[in-house]
């Protein structure tokens, strides 16, 4: 792991640690991160698992948010702006069971990037954009496990 990666995993353990717990709970790990792609890993295991084995929803639903969130949560710390950003709506496609640690892949982080720019010069007023992802388990990375759709919605906080 690069030192980019180390300090990227320390601000969003921190950040999720005050103001996301349950995320913070689960410690979520960013494997991958550059200008196109972010790739969080969510492992299986007693805090992610549910009564069947497999990843708990509420433990998939969390890394397909936080594979987009990343983005925005990276670009905002290095604006260093008041930038406050939420989800607005969530469709997610189960293909099949999350049976091992699953990898959670958003190629779109030059556009999550471009909407926190959008929201700075929007000065207060709220934009928004959907973006995709998919998920894949760590033992058959060619396999999609998951497609997903969020859209995210923010604006530049007044001072």
């Amino acid at each position: 792991m690069n030192l980019s990666l180390i300090r990227r995993n320390l601000l969003l353990w921190s950040v999720s640690s005050l103001k996301l717990p349950l995320l913070f709970y689960i410690r979520p790990r960013v494997v991958q991160y550059d200008e196109q792609v972010c790739r969080i890993q969510v492992k299986l295991n007693r805090r992610s698992r549910n009564h069947v084995g497999s990843m708990y929803f509420g433990a998939l639903a969390m890394g397909a948010e936080l594979s987009i969130a990343a983005a925005a949560v990276f670009q905002i710390f290095a604006t260093r702006k008041k930038v406050e950003f939420i989800f607005k709506s969530f469709k997610c496609d189960f293909l099949k069971r999350a049976d091992a640690d699953v990898i959670f892949v958003s190629e779109l982080n030059e556009h999550v990037e471009a909407l926190v720019q959008r929201a700075i010069r929007g000065q207060g007023q709220r934009v928004e954009e959907t973006f995709t992802g998919y998920a894949v388990t760590v033992k058959n990375p060619q396999e999609k496990i998951m497609l997903y759709q969020l859209t995210l919605s923010m604006k530049l906080r007044s001072s």
